[in-house]
């Protein structure tokens, strides 16, 4: 998952393809609101100013989170063995403390239902 993110970051791997497919897969495709915005399957959300291209999911048992702060060049993978843990609110506050700001959550018409 580390190699996904750091693709998914945009950031050299050695495969151009994957590399390309990812900025493809991230472009912005469909506005919903002011903060938030749809690739093919990741969110361009922007919370308390700080813009965040994430993905999260999961399945019966599992709650996972991919996510990066595109500005900071940071990113987080979250993965859990519970269903509903709240990985998406996890893995967001985890960027957030790792850039030091705050975040605050709510306004979750972009969350996982979690």
């Amino acid at each position: 998952m580390g190699t996904f993110l750091v693709a998914a970051m945009g950031e050299p791997i050695g495969h151009p393809k994957i590399t390309n497919a990812m900025h493809l897969a991230q472009g912005p495709y469909f506005r919903v609101s002011d903060k938030l915005t749809m690739g093919l399957a990741w969110q361009l959300v922007v919370k308390s100013g700080v813009a965040i291209t994430d993905k999260n999911g999961g399945l019966t048992g599992t709650s996972t989170y991919i996510g990066f702060l595109p500005h900071y060049k940071i990113g987080v993978v979250v993965m859990t063995n519970k269903g509903k843990a709240k990985s998406t609110e996890i893995g967001r506050q985890l960027l957030f403390k790792l850039v030091g700001k705050t975040y605050e959550g709510g306004d979750e018409e972009d969350e996982d239902g979690e």
